[in-house]
């Protein structure tokens, strides 16, 4: 299921008449979805034990280079890390070990814009400011399922720019720009 909402506006005129003018715009979207299926393949619940007697091939162990007698790795050579994990990985009884989850998605953007404007007959100066954040929020809230997990992430763009053109004669014409600009992302 899809969810987005976008919604804006923008506004702008004169401050002086006919020297000074502005503009602004906001722009924010909001979208909140639920992907399609996804599916994963995790282990069955005799792995899950160590029972790897299914498989064909002989499965050795890391420390000896021999095999485990019966393809069968005792629950005390699992890793710690992995015995903590393990827990959080969804079981399936289907054959195929597949299991089908579906995978919330939260992301949100806004957008900002100003810009100003000011001129004479010889002169022209304008000044702008963009700022843009876009997020992803993480979607595991919980320590109970590693196949809904995210990260997460925000990412900030801002910008300026400011631009003075001067006009000397017909023929003579100054122009002086700066711009700026930042990009972060942040985990």
């Amino acid at each position: 299921m899809l969810k987005r909402n976008q919604f804006g506006g923008t506004l702008g005129g004169p401050i002086v008449r006919n020297k000074l003018f502005f503009f602004g715009s906001y722009q924010g979207t909001v979208l909140r979805n639920i992907s399609g299926t996804s599916s994963a393949i995790v282990p069955t619940d005799a792995q899950r034990r160590g029972d790897f007697s299914s498989f064909t091939k002989a499965i050795l162990d890391p420390v000896s280079g021999n095999p485990f007698a019966g393809n069968q790795i005792p629950l005390s050579r699992f890793h710690p890390v992995s015995a903590e994990l393990l827990p959080m990985v969804p079981s399936t009884t289907a054959s195929d070990a597949r299991i089908y989850y579906q995978k919330p998605a939260n992301q949100g953007e806004q957008q900002v814009l100003g810009r100003v404007d000011y001129q004479t007959d010889r002169s022209k100066i304008y000044g702008r400011y963009f700022y843009s954040r876009y997020m992803i929020d993480p979607v595991m809230g919980t320590n109970t399922d590693l196949l809904k997990a995210t990260i997460g992430y925000r990412y900030l763009n801002q910008g300026f720019a400011a631009n003075h053109s001067y006009t000397f004669s017909p023929t003579i014409l100054n122009s002086f720009q700066v711009a700026y600009n930042r990009n972060d992302t942040y985990l």
